[in-house]
Parts: structure tokens; C-alpha cells; sequence
């Protein structure tokens, strides 16, 4: 906090030196101040010619940043495409080696417990057709 006022006071003062300097000079030099203004203005063609000329030139500028950016952002996009291509290749290959490398994993017991009641029940089916064709 403390340098917070000591900057405060410095740029205070600076600020009535700066002031104290020009009420000097008026009171040294009165000047008369009139109601005109003494700017002039350029012809109102001149001044549509010169808008004209420098609004072309800062539309070809402005034309030629957006096809560069345009161009850049494409090639960005271009390498990034590539390279998050080869990441997504190798990740699948990665995954594809395991999968070809791990053994072939048995089948659960249940499986093969109700693949075999099918078995059974078909051979059953098969039996009373075959029993209900021979009686009829």
C-alpha cells in the first residue's frame, strides 16, 4: 500500500509541475483566443478521391491477410488431419496385433450346458414326430 501512495503523490506532483508550467507561460505570454477555427478542410471531391483511393488499397490489403490466413489454416488443418490419422492407425494396428496374438478364449460352461439341452430337446422333437408319423 505503501508504494501505491508514494506513486500516487509522485504523479500528483508531476501533474501540478506540468500545470504550473503552461499557467506560467500564459501569464508570461497572454494570448488572444478567437471564436475560429483555423483547420481547413480539403475540397469535398478531393476528399472523396482520397477515401476512395486509400479504401481500395486497404481493401486489397485486408483481401490479401484473409487468403493468407485462409491458406495457413488449411495447411494447419491438413498436417493436423494427417497426424491424428497416423495416431488413430496405429492405435487400431495396436489393437488389432493383441487381439490376433491372444488365444482364442474358451466358451463359459453355461453355454455349453444350454447348447446342449438344445441339442437334447431337438432330438427329442425329432423322436415324437417321427413316433406320431409311425402311429398315424
Amino acid at each position: 500500500m505503501s508504494i501505491s501512495l508514494i506513486l500516487f503523490f509522485t504523479s500528483m506532483v508531476g501533474i501540478t509541475i506540468m500545470i504550473g508550467r503552461k499557467l506560467f507561460l500564459l501569464r508570461k505570454n497572454p494570448t488572444i483566443f478567437e471564436d475560429r477555427i483555423l483547420v481547413e478542410y480539403p475540397n469535398l471531391n478531393e476528399l472523396r478521391h482520397i477515401v476512395i483511393k486509400k479504401s481500395s488499397e486497404y481493401g486489397y490489403i485486408i483481401l490479401v491477410e484473409i487468403i493468407r490466413f485462409s491458406i495457413r489454416t488449411s495447411k494447419a488443418l491438413r498436417h493436423h488431419y494427417k497426424t491424428t490419422k497416423k495416431r488413430v492407425h496405429k492405435i487400431i494396428n495396436k489393437r488389432h496385433v493383441q487381439k490376433e496374438e491372444s488365444t482364442p478364449k474358451d466358451v463359459s460352461s453355461f453355454l455349453k450346458k444350454v447348447s446342449e439341452y438344445k441339442r437334447k430337446i431337438k432330438k427329442i422333437k425329432n423322436q415324437v414326430i417321427e413316433e406320431e408319423k409311425e402311429n398315424s
